[in-house]
């Protein structure tokens, strides 16, 4: 499993508290952070909400409270996103610079500049404080909170073209039960949703109660998998096939490496926390989805040919992956005695020429391993 930083997660502020700035609107928490690089690594997860489970409204308000991403935190973790971003470039630059040529990582550095949010986006999101809106037995015996959660939407309406803003509401209710030791916790998280199974296409569905997938459990599989990985194979660059394929076969695979240790290092210190929080029932259950399903094999990149181009460069082509994408293509040339990167990028239909594929090409070496 890859953990991307797509998550609503901390990430790397070196040294310094992250919540200075949002403590007039009492964030639930910051996290205190050290490291430059992905080796160096450190994070502190620091509750300001203290964790309650003195009750069944205690502890969903510790929960949401430490992971409802509303506003205030939410800027927390764009904040640190960036610095985890900047150290996993940094760390990755000593591997990059064995592989790749001066010029192609010149043009890396150029397509990552990062990008400025822009204010007046077409679409833009803005979550409030899960609040508590009551408390029910229901008919089987079940005890739940019941909760709202606000939303801030703003878009583009494609008719008129007119940036409208509206506000929606999502209900959810958390089953609690009383532990042996006294302490509340939860056993299961729902959703109210439409029902689209139901209507048949005539009028608004139904509504009902749907469980709600819990990130907590991406993020402890990934953990899992992370700590029972394969190891990056070596670097091979005695032929221009072996560092056109080190790419896939290296250079990817060791960011996913230091990528995943960031995660399961970064997020353990509030996961940690998490799962104080909920039934060891309910932790299993959400991890069987994941442990069940069927595990998927990479499958290896295959050299189709290799051309002459000007100047001393290889031209390695791969075959195709999938239907949807073409040909992928690495040139690599010798420098200082090993074979480098100078180029790469893919095939793809070329609409000015029917039946001609022409060659696109991609600075973003990452970016290949979709192709």
């Amino acid at each position: 499993m890859k953990l991307t930083r797509l998550l609503m997660v901390p990430a790397l502020l070196a040294g310094v508290m992250l919540a200075s700035a949002q403590e007039a609107e009492k964030t639930p928490f910051e996290f205190k952070v050290t490291g430059e690089t992905a080796e160096e690594f450190k994070i502190e997860f620091i509750a300001h909400k203290k964790p309650d489970q003195s009750s069944a409204k205690a502890v969903v308000e510790t929960y949401t409270g430490w992971t409802d991403n509303r506003e205030s935190t939410e800027a927390i973790f764009d904040a640190v996103g960036k610095k985890w971003d900047a150290a996993l470039a940094k760390s990755m630059r000593v591997h990059e610079a064995r592989l790749l040529s001066e010029p192609c990582l010149k043009a890396m550095d150029e397509v990552n500049v990062p990008k400025e949010k822009d204010a007046g986006s077409d679409y833009s999101i803005k979550r409030g404080e899960v609040k508590i809106t009551g408390e029910m037995t229901d008919e089987a015996g079940v005890f739940w909170v019941e909760a709202v959660q606000e939303v801030q939407i703003r878009e583009r309406d494609w008719e008129t073209e007119k940036v409208v803003e509206r506000k929606e509401e999502t209900k959810l209710r958390y089953a609690c039960v009383k532990g042996e030791d006294g302490q509340w916790r939860i056993n299961a998280i729902e959703e109210w949703v439409k029902d689209w199974s139901k209507g048949g296409g005539k009028g608004e569905p139904p509504m009902k109660w749907q469980p709600q997938g819990n990130m907590l459990a991406f993020i402890m599989m990934g953990m899992k998998e992370y700590e029972q990985r394969k190891p990056v194979p070596a670097l091979k660059q005695d032929s221009a096939e072996a560092a056109a394929k080190a790419v896939f076969e290296w250079l990817i695979p060791t960011r996913e490496e230091l990528s995943n240790s960031l995660h399961s290092k970064g997020l353990k210190t509030w996961t940690d926390q998490l799962q104080k929080l909920f039934t060891e029932q309910y932790l299993k259950d959400m991890m069987k989805p994941f442990e069940e399903r069927e595990k998927e094999e990479e499958k290896a990149r295959e050299v189709e040919s290799t051309t002459d181009g000007a100047d001393g460069v290889k031209q390695v082509k791969f075959k195709q992956q999938n239907d949807w994408g073409g040909p992928v293509e690495i040139h690599v040339k010798q420098i200082e005695g090993v074979w480098k990167v100078v180029a790469a990028g893919y095939y793809e239909q070329d609409w000015s020429q029917e039946g001609k594929l022409k060659f696109v090409n991609e600075p973003n070496l990452y970016n290949l391993n979709w192709r």
